[in-house]
């Protein structure tokens, strides 16, 4: 049985870690299930259904944080394995902060209007473009202010 103070070594960046996952993976997941198949959200078992959820979200997730890993800092080969788990993890909150709006707003959206699961996915699809497009322009305004 663990005790608390095995919990007390653990990093601050990885409880936000921990806690960024739940918020971008695994809530949204239940919530689009839920709007969209509440015949399937209310009969599958809960272990099932927060699997569902994950495997829903998680694929956003992970081409956000790789698409953030590639594009912020080249030098992480050079750092130490402290260094470079802070790095992943710090990657991995970005990536997870950017995919609340790519998830949650179709959501919303549907809470208000009744639109379909296409509809939705466009949605959050024109979302995370948006949100990669207005990245690059200010990496490109950045190394353009660097230069000067």
């Amino acid at each position: 049985m663990a005790n608390i103070n095995d919990f007390k070594g653990i990093p601050p960046i990885t409880w936000s870690f921990i806690v960024a996952m739940m918020i971008s993976t695994i809530i949204p997941g239940l919530l689009l299930v839920f709007l969209f198949r509440e015949d399937l959200f209310m009969t599958v078992e809960t272990v099932k259904l927060l699997f569902l959820s994950m495997g829903i979200t998680m694929p956003v997730w992970l081409c956000n944080t790789l698409f953030f890993a590639f594009a912020i800092d080249e030098e992480t080969v050079n750092k130490n394995d402290d260094e470079a788990r802070n790095y992943l993890q710090l990657t991995g909150l970005i990536g997870a902060f950017i995919s609340i709006p790519t998830l949650f707003i179709p959501a919303l959206v549907k809470m208000f209007v009744d639109i379909s699961s296409n509809i939705a996915f466009y949605i959050g699809l024109g979302i995370e473009i948006a949100i990669i497009i207005a990245f690059i322009v200010s990496m490109r305004n950045d190394k353009k202010k660097s230069r000067k």
